[in-house]
């Protein structure tokens, strides 16, 4: 039987959605002061419900609610120096990365990302 490529998956329009990214990057001020400086973009994703499995992977597995597999072209940030984790936000909910897998020689990324109290600010 032949495995899922999962390459296709994430550059298929049938099986992506768009999503909302959060880059937060890190930043000194002119004063020294650390900043958190936000960018918002679109990316199409392909999303499924993490299992215990993929959660396993990190110690504080079991205080997660609820998990989602990001599949994506886009390279997400986890643990990178200069960056905070990613958040995405999912169905109205935001969920914050925790871990990235990234395959290369096949084009994409899958992230395990769990829900997260992260809100976005209103402006108006």
């Amino acid at each position: 039987m032949p495995l899922l490529n999962l390459a296709r998956v994430a550059r298929n329009p049938r099986f992506v959605q768009s999503v909302l990214r959060i880059v937060r990057q890190e930043s000194v001020n002119e004063y020294g002061e650390n900043e958190l400086i936000t960018t918002k973009s679109m990316i199409k994703a392909t999303i499924t419900m993490a299992n215990p499995n993929d959660l396993n992977r990190f110690t504080d597995a079991t205080t997660y609610i609820k998990a989602i597999n990001v599949i994506t072209t886009t390279e997400l940030n986890a643990d990178r120096i200069g960056y905070q984790p990613d958040i995405i936000i999912f169905q109205g909910d935001s969920y914050i990365i925790k871990g990235t897998f990234t395959y290369s020689e096949n084009g994409f990324t899958r992230a395990i990302a769990v829900l997260s109290d992260y809100q976005l600010a209103q402006s108006g």
